[in-house]
């Protein structure tokens, strides 16, 4: 996709990233620096979905889903939050879920953490109004129907 959009006369860049890794980020929002001169803006939007009731006891799927969902979203405001705050402006969008608003039946850990990603943007909202940063923050909700029911 990259190499058509520069044939064709845009710009872009691409590198594989792992959110849960924060070396990961911080290269990212590098790539973006060294390649465009700069970073206004950048979309967190890794996430996983393992269903089951908690009474499963899945535990390593819990684990994935809050190193993806919370700390990869972590990962991806602090490698880009000094450029935004420095340069005082900026934009950070993620994907959270309906489950980030309701509570749904063998969804509770996928909820929790998109329950956590709303937190966390409104209060970096809240924060950069406080700190003058004018760093601007959304949050997109999803729903799948896979929540409901388990196909």
């Amino acid at each position: 996709m990259t190499e058509e959009i520069q044939k064709s006369g845009g710009q872009a860049a691409y590198r594989v990233t792992d959110v849960v890794n924060s070396d990961d980020s911080q290269q990212l929002v590098q790539l973006a620096k060294d390649t465009f001169g700069g970073v206004d803006g950048i979309f967190l939007n890794a996430g996983i979905m393992p269903n089951s009731p908690l009474s499963e006891l899945k535990t390593d799927e819990w684990n994935s889903m809050v190193d993806v969902n919370i700390k990869g979203v972590l990962n991806g405001i602090a490698a880009v939050l000094p450029t935004f705050t420095s340069q005082k402006s900026g934009h950070i969008v993620t994907t959270s879920s309906v489950a980030g608003l309701k509570a749904y039946p063998g969804v509770a850990v996928y909820g929790a953490t998109k329950w956590a990603v709303r937190n966390l943007m409104e209060v970096l909202r809240m924060e950069s109004a406080q700190e003058g940063t004018n760093i601007r923050t959304a949050t997109i909700f999803l729903f799948f129907l896979s929540i409901l029911y388990k196909f």
